[in-house]
C-alpha cells in the first residue's frame, strides 16, 4: 500500500464532486486529501485527490475515473516530477508579551502571520511533507520489533499508528518547550543548524548503503554525481563546523559535536533496524537531528547565563 495523488480534471457543473468522490468511497478507497480548484478554463474544475492503494487497484480506479462522462482528463502525478505542498495554520492565543517571541520562531521557519488581534495570532506555514511524514513511519517501524523486511513495509504505510501519534505528541511539546527559551544568540546558531542537519542528511545518502534499490533516497543516489556531491558536502560541513562555533561561541560548540552524536545514532539505527537509509529514514533524521540541536543550543546558553560556565 502506498500513498497516491491524482489530478482529474472535470466538467464545472453541480454535483460532479459527488459522483468522482462516491466512486472512490464505493471502491472501499479512503480519501487522505481533496481540494478543487478552478483553472484557466472557466468551464473546467481541477480536483486533487490524495488516497491509499495498491498498485493494482490504483490503476483500476484511474481507469473507472476516466470513464465518468464529467471527467475531462485524469493523470496520477509522478512524485519524481512533482511538487508536493502541505498547509499548516495555526490560531495562538498571545498577548503582547508573547508575540515578539513568537515573531522570532515565525521567522525562522519561514511562517506568516495572516491575521492578527488583540488576543490572537494566525499563522501560515507551508512545506514538504517528508519530514514529519518520516518521522512517523519511522516511530512506527522501531516500535514495531519486527524483522528488517517488515520494517521497511511499515515504513511504506501512509497510516500513524499509536507510537507514531504519542511521539508526535511529544516531539512538539518539547518544540514549544525549547523555542520558548530562544535568546538571540541562541538563534543565530539553530539558524545555522538547518543548513548542518541537511548537509549531513545530504550525506547520508551518497555514503550509507541504501535500505531499498527502488525509492526516493535510491533513485538519488543513482542519479547523483556520488563523488562530486560527497566532495561538496564534505566543503559545506567543514565551512559549518568552523562557522558555526565562530558564530555561537560554546553555545555553537554544542551544537556540532550534538549534531554528531545525533548523526552517529541514526547511522547505527539505520543499519541494524533496516539494513540502510531510506526517504522516511532521512527526515526522521532532519527533525530529530534539528530538535536535539536546539535543545542542546537553548541549555548551554541557559548554563552559561547562569554564570556555571564562563
Amino acid at each position: 500500500m502506498k500513498r497516491e495523488v491524482v489530478s482529474i480534471y472535470v466538467d464545472n457543473k453541480a454535483n460532479v464532486l459527488s459522483r468522482v468522490v462516491s466512486l472512490y468511497g464505493r471502491r472501499g478507497f479512503n480519501i487522505d486529501s481533496l481540494t478543487v480548484s478552478a483553472t484557466n478554463n472557466p468551464d473546467v474544475s481541477r480536483i486533487t485527490i490524495v488516497f491509499t492503494g495498491d498498485t493494482i487497484t490504483v490503476q483500476q480506479i484511474v481507469s473507472q475515473t476516466e470513464k465518468l462522462e464529467v471527467v475531462r482528463g485524469i493523470k496520477l502525478l509522478d512524485k519524481k516530477e512533482s511538487f508536493f505542498r502541505e498547509l499548516l495554520m495555526i490560531k495562538i492565543n498571545a498577548g503582547k508579551v508573547q508575540r515578539s517571541e513568537i515573531k522570532e520562531i515565525v521567522d525562522i521557519y519561514r511562517a506568516k502571520i495572516i491575521n492578527l488581534t488583540k488576543e490572537t495570532i494566525v499563522l501560515e506555514l507551508t512545506g514538504s511533507p517528508d519530514k514529519l511524514d518520516g518521522f512517523l513511519d519511522t516511530q512506527d517501524a522501531l516500535s514495531s520489533w519486527q524483522t528488517k523486511e517488515r520494517r521497511l513495509e511499515i515504513l511504506k504505510d501512509s497510516h500513524a499508528g499509536a507510537f507514531a501519534i504519542i511521539s508526535c505528541t511529544v516531539y512538539f511539546l518539547m518544540y514549544i518547550g525549547v523555542y520558548s527559551c530562544l535568546s538571540v544568540r541562541s538563534m543565530e546558531v539553530i539558524a545555522y543548524s538547518f543548513m548542518l542537519s541537511r548537509t549531513l542528511s545530504g550525506l547520508s545518502v551518497v555514503t550509507f548503503p541504501q535500505a531499498r534499490k527502488k525509492g526516493m533516497v535510491a533513485d538519488f543516489s543513482e542519479s547523483a554525481s556520488t563523488r562530486i556531491t560527497r566532495m561538496v558536502l564534505s566543503i559545506y560541513l567543514i565551512v559549518l563546523c568552523f562557522l558555526i562555533p565562530l558564530t555561537g561561541g560554546i553555545c555553537g560548540i554544542g551544537c556540532v559535536i550534538s549534531a554528531g552524536v545525533v548523526f552517529g545514532y541514526y547511522y547505527r539505527m539505520a543499519m541494524k533496524n533496516f539494513g540502510g537509509v531510506t526517504g522516511d529514514l532521512c527526515g526522521y533524521f532532519l527533525q530529530v537531528c534539528e530538535l536535539v540541536m536546539a535543545l542542546v543550543v537553548v541549555v548551554v546558553d541557559i548554563v552559561v547565563k547562569s554564570g556555571i560556565i564562563k
